[in-house]
């Protein structure tokens, strides 16, 4: 006769990183309608603050990975954009590429162009302070 097999239970939650695989429920359609899940085939809203208020992330950051030329900055302009129909607003703190001031002027919005030289304020310059602390360099031994 053959020992019986143990039996285990445990929620997805707990097994998940045993599983990774596993399909949990989705997320709840509220929000930005930003495309659609590749394995349900429903719709995919994204509202990171109703997520944190909902218990299902912890803070409403999002970081967007992918390859270049895959659709990233139109995904997150589109975001944006249609979370402003929900009272969000954003702080974009660099744009590098230009790709959100267009964005920024269709909303009414001035962008701060931030750098050295031509006028405009820029993170790294300390200002007033910057020449006391170069002349006071130059006469250290």
């Amino acid at each position: 006769m053959e020992a019986p097999l143990a039996i285990y239970q445990a929620s997805t939650h707990e097994i998940g990183g045993l599983f990774p695989l596993l399909a949990a429920n989705g997320i709840p359609a509220v929000g930005a309608r930003i495309g659609y899940d590749t394995l349900s085939g429903g719709a995919f809203y994204c509202h990171p603050i109703e997520w944190v208020l909902r218990g299902l992330a912890t803070n409403p950051n999002l970081v967007i990975f992918g390859e270049p030329g895959r659709g990233k900055s139109s995904t997150v302009v589109a975001l944006l954009l249609r979370m402003t129909l929900f009272g969000i607003k954003t702080l974009i703190s660099g744009d590098v590429k230009g790709e959100y001031s267009p964005l920024a002027r269709a909303l009414g919005i001035t962008p701060i162009a931030l750098g050295r030289g031509d006028g405009h304020p820029h993170r790294h310059h300390l200002g007033p302070r910057e020449r006391v602390l170069t002349d006071t360099a130059e006469h250290v031994p």
